[in-house]
């Protein structure tokens, strides 16, 4: 009986190039098109060898770094595209919180500020992918150095100046005072809160209630990074030893 003539080329390539006829057919098997599965950039320049730190962010997935953490002006990151040597990078997010990302220098900044890392992760996907220059890319995104967040506090307290906290951690007003090492004897009931808003603009929040803060978790406030907390005088006598 004679051999289909597929069988026979089948044969025939498996003798002359020495390659496993599976892995033969399973080439041949793919669409003229297969380029549209690739990750790589479209002008091949990408490498296969960078799989380094590719497990940092998303191994700690249920750390407070890959959960709750959002992204701030001058956070420094890491993102490693898989499979892509060139398009991995550090950076440090600008000021005005965005990055430039490798392959996409005539296209604008991508605003990565206030974005939780899955977020984040999610946006520079898309524009890689809106940008054509991968179809299915794999990234981890991992921060190498947080920036350090502040509040300044001014007037009646022990120690007036800068309060740092850490990112995992909410500051609240009594907490901010505490760390300025609290009020002074002079110190009024009531602190002024000064805001530079995401558009530039500053908002003053006038006379909120510090002393009923400190007996009364729920009349607490959170406060946000660059706020100024200035506690004045009390016109009458120590509020705060009665």
């Amino acid at each position: 009986m004679k051999l289909p003539r597929l069988i026979l080329s089948l044969a025939t390539a498996v003798v002359l190039l020495g390659m496993p006829a599976t892995a033969w057919a399973a080439d041949a098997a793919k669409p003229a098109d297969a380029k549209s599965t690739a990750t790589k950039p479209a002008d091949a320049k990408s490498s296969t060898n960078s799989t380094a730190g590719s497990a940092t962010a998303q191994d700690a997935g249920a750390s407070f770094q890959t959960d709750n953490y959002r992204l701030r002006p001058t956070d420094k990151i890491n993102i490693n595209v898989v499979d892509d040597a060139a398009a991995t990078h550090n950076y440090q997010i600008s000021v005005d919180g965005t990055v430039q990302l490798i392959y996409l220098d005539s296209a604008p900044p991508l605003k990565l500020s206030g974005l939780t890392l899955m977020d984040a992760k999610q946006a520079i996907i898309k524009a890689y992918v809106d940008n054509k220059i991968f179809i299915k890319p794999s990234i981890t995104l991992e921060v190498t150095d947080f920036s350090a967040r502040r509040v300044n506090v001014f007037g009646q307290v022990a120690k007036p100046g800068a309060v740092y906290f850490p990112p995992e951690k909410d500051l609240t007003l009594v907490t901010a005072i505490a760390d300025a090492g609290g009020p002074t004897e002079k110190a009024a009931a009531t602190v002024t809160i000064t805001r530079i808003n995401p558009d530039g603009t500053t908002k003053v929040l006038e006379n909120v209630d510090l002393y009923g803060a400190t007996k009364d978790a729920k009349k607490d406030i959170l406060l946000q990074e660059g706020d100024t907390i200035t506690l004045g005088e009390s016109a009458f006598a120590d509020v705060w030893h009665h």
